[in-house]
């Protein structure tokens, strides 16, 4: 066992060969010297040797060096200038590793109770635009330390204003990050009004997707529901597209959670079955449709079927048909002399029609399919 003598011996080696240390950060250097402390004078010591090599850090991330600061009894001086460095550094630091020294400044808060300090230095780094990832950073440090609710206000300003990003990953980030710094219903309001105005942009599919997925996430009462599943449904009767984008369709199906909600969606749905198919029966086949409402868009679908000149097109009209549950009595609207019914379209119909109607409609399938 080393005696009181031969540990301050050891320790001024040490503290000598940190100061010549030509390898940075001098992690085993500094393990072996806190393992040395017996007395507070000692911890003292090193404190400083630790918080000078902290503030000498330009080009490495010196989390190591705070790992080990937080092990020797820092006092409120040392939090402050500890946090002081880190944040400078912070300000400075290369992407890469910003995400260390904010963890490192969330554990150094929590462990003092200065979450407060800390939160408002990250609020005021975020304020200085940052770039984009850096911001994701700022903002999750942030939501760690138990943010008040201006700081959420702060926080949605940020993310509202990155929604008019080009890159579309940025955009998405900035709508999850929406969802969760809108507790209440006044800032659930807000942030789906700005959804919603993206939505009604010219988007990508896959964006749409977020927007759409965070307006079903904000909407966590009834009410919101309907407000949400409302909005939707005045932008599904603006759509001029051929083909209504599928995200709004999901999001209204996912919206649509009563029956009077199904009812009053399947009707917007059949309203535009003379334009539009494909995703809107797919759609409508979700919502619980009647025997009233396979039959009204079959009805609809059969006269687009009649004006068709193209195959392609007449079977994709078919494939839409087989998924309203066709039987053979709609032969008596089915355009024979200009498109036969497909295999799949005969299989449907049988399934769906009585035996007897079926035994009498086989003639007429006889002589047009020849």
């Amino acid at each position: 066992d080393l005696t009181a003598e031969d540990r301050r011996e050891t320790r001024d080696i040490l503290l000598r060969l940190l100061a010549e240390a030509e390898v940075w950060p001098p992690t085993d250097l500094l393990d072996r010297l806190i393992q040395l402390d017996l007395t507070a004078e000692d911890r003292r010591g090193t404190r400083e040797v630790v918080l000078g090599l902290l503030a000498e850090a330009e080009t490495w991330p010196p989390t190591d060096l705070v790992d080990r600061l937080i092990q020797l009894d820092l006092t409120a001086e040392d939090r402050r200038e500890t946090r002081d460095i880190l944040l400078r550094l912070l300000g400075e630091a290369q992407t890469w590793w910003a995400a260390d020294l904010v963890d490192r400044l969330i554990k150094l808060a929590l462990l003092t109770e200065d979450e407060h300090e800390v939160r408002e230095a990250l609020l005021t780094l975020l304020t200085g635009r940052p770039s984009s990832l850096m911001v994701d950073i700022l903002i999750d440090g942030i939501v760690s330390l138990g943010p008040t609710a201006e700081d959420m206000r702060h926080v949605r300003v940020v993310f509202l204003g990155r929604l008019d990003e080009p890159d579309s990953h940025v955009t998405a980030r900035s709508i999850d990050g929406l969802v969760h710094v809108a507790p209440t219903a006044d800032s659930k309001r807000e942030v789906s009004e700005a959804l919603l105005g993206r939505l009604a942009r010219d988007i990508d599919g896959w964006e749409a997707a977020q927007l759409v997925n965070g307006l079903i996430q904000l909407a966590s009462t009834a009410e919101d529901k309907r407000q949400a599943r409302e909005a939707l449904l005045g932008m599904l009767t603006r759509e001029t597209q051929d083909e209504v984008p599928d995200e709004l369709l999901a999001g209204l199906v996912q919206l649509a959670s009563t029956a009077a909600d199904k009812t009053q969606t399947r009707q917007a749905l059949l309203g535009l079955l003379a334009s539009n198919t494909a995703n809107l029966v797919r759609a409508l086949v979700q919502l619980d449709p009647t025997a009233e409402d396979k039959c009204q868009a079959r009805a609809v679908l059969f006269g687009r079927l009649a004006s068709q000149t193209g195959q392609w097109e007449a079977e994709e009209l078919m494939q839409e048909l087989v998924q309203l549950d066709p039987t053979v009595r709609d032969l008596n609207t089915w355009p024979m002399r200009l498109i036969q019914p497909s295999d799949e379209m005969l299989i449907a119909m049988r399934r769906n029609s009585e035996p007897a109607d079926w035994l009498a409609a086989l003639p007429l399938l006889t002589a047009t399919r020849g």
